[in-house]
């Protein structure tokens, strides 16, 4: 499978399961703080789009939101997100379709040689993206976690009891 149809697949994967993650969340279900401590669903979802903001930026597309939104939700304590300032959750989920939309045409259009190109730091702009995946897929589990703790139940099912297992070598899920 060539990297960017991977890449695809995997961001196909990660907004598929925060998408359903967000069904039946309110937006003031999405400003509860979970207890001990970490960050509400608002923070984490608009933390997604921040990031997809500096992926974009990367890859030289247009930005969802404007600076000094994205760096709200960027984890920067200076630029402090607060339930009073965060964005409604439902305009958060439509930046998030709109740069899903983005995502997918860009990397529908990226050759081999693009994903082989070396940044300043010496890594590819497969491993620079790589990196964004793995990122949003942590979030994209703490999303599912949230909606849990708000007393949801999990919407990400296990295999059903006697499915077929897959061995590390088995390779007919790798397609083309």
């Amino acid at each position: 499978m060539p990297q960017a149809r991977l890449l695809s697949k995997l961001f196909e994967m990660n907004y598929g399961a925060l998408y359903r993650n967000l069904e039946g969340i309110t937006h003031e279900d999405s400003l509860v703080l979970p207890q001990p401590g970490g960050n509400p669903l608002n923070w984490v979802v608009g933390h997604i789009v921040a990031t997809r903001n500096r992926m974009f930026g990367v890859l030289k597309l247009e930005l969802i939101w404007p600076n000094d939104i994205a760096l709200q939700y960027s984890g920067l304590d200076e630029w402090g997100w607060s339930p009073e300032t965060a964005l409604d959750l439902k305009s958060i989920e439509a930046d998030l379709a709109r740069s899903q939309s983005v995502l997918m045409s860009a990397l529908d259009a990226i050759t081999s040689r693009d994903l082989n190109i070396r940044s300043e730091d010496g890594r590819t702009l497969a491993e620079v993206l790589g990196f964004f995946h793995f990122h949003e897929a942590y979030h994209v589990g703490q999303a599912g976690l949230l909606r849990r703790i708000l007393g949801r139940q999990g919407v990400i099912k296990p295999p059903r009891a006697g499915a077929p297992r897959l061995s590390p070598s088995d390779t007919r899920l790798l397609g083309d």
